[in-house]
């Protein structure tokens, strides 16, 4: 699958320091699969790190954009 390779690929880059090449990838993913969980909290995460604050809530509520129903979303939009 695609998008399983891109999570891939933006984690082995953000685990070698490339945070900017993982951003974009994320940023890929979110393209492809809009509000994909797995992409809006690891780049949220990122973003976290990076003291990006809005643009880490922004990414986060992504996900309940696309499915209110997702309780990581909203648990995730707490945490930040």
């Amino acid at each position: 699958n695609n998008i399983d390779y891109l999570l891939l690929h933006a984690g082995v880059l953000e685990a070698n320091k490339q945070n900017t090449e993982a951003v974009m990838v994320y940023e890929r993913v979110l393209e492809l699969s809009p509000g994909n969980p797995e992409a809006a909290i690891l780049l949220g995460n990122l973003f976290l790190e990076q003291g990006k604050y809005d643009l880490a809530q922004q990414t986060v509520a992504s996900i309940n954009k696309h499915d209110a129903d997702n309780f990581l979303g909203y648990y995730y939009q707490s945490k930040i």
